[in-house]
């Protein structure tokens, strides 16, 4: 598991780091549509996805459910309810597993105390965090600038592996259109 868990983080972290992180970590193998976090759940802890992958939600003012990231053992593998771990308030997410899924929970207090001890780790968190806020605003600003087939062309282009991993509902959802209208879209681009 330690060389699972390195291949998340970085190389550069030393076993000892990879060892408390293990030794202070719950493992969950969850099966597909069983929600690993739940709206109004206060959640300080991040998740390691070590295998399968999991979807973000939010619960619109409608009452409706809006896909709103994704994230794969190989994709964004690190996720967390950014309004409980920062805010330390209840999260407005469910965090969904989108295939049967493994990941290694770790809580907030023990993970930021194993960052104050490891340099190694403090910067591949650091660059985590601007990596992810990176492609979260390329999707939002080609979500927000694309017509839904130009969006989906940036997908088959940039993210094709989306279209293996992820129902066509959740991809649809995620952009805001039916899946019928998904469906006229996807055929249109691959004609």
């Amino acid at each position: 598991m330690k060389d699972e868990l390195r291949s998340k983080l970085s190389e550069n972290i030393e076993d000892s780091i990879l060892d408390d992180i293990m030794n202070n970590a719950d493992v969950h193998s969850l099966q597909k549509g069983e929600k690993l976090v739940s709206y109004g759940q206060l959640k300080r802890n991040i998740y390691i996805i070590l295998n399968g992958s999991l979807i973000s939600n939010i619960t619109t003012k409608q009452g409706t459910t809006q896909t709103v990231m994704f994230h794969t053992s190989e994709f964004l593998p690190i996720v967390t309810s950014i309004d409980s771990y920062l805010l330390k308030s209840t999260t407005e997410y469910d965090i969904v597993a989108n295939e049967q899924t493994t990941v290694m929970e770790v809580n907030f207090n023990t993970f930021n105390d194993l960052i104050e001890q490891n340099h190694a780790l403090a910067i591949f968190c650091t660059n985590y965090m601007i990596k992810k806020y990176y492609i979260t605003e390329v999707f939002r600003n080609n979500l927000i600038s694309k017509t839904p087939k130009q969006f989906l062309e940036f997908l088959y282009s940039d993210y094709p592996f989306f279209f293996q991993r992820f129902s066509a509902f959740s991809i649809a959802n995620f952009m805001g259109i039916t899946p019928e209208w998904f469906s006229k879209v996807k055929k249109e681009l691959l004609s």
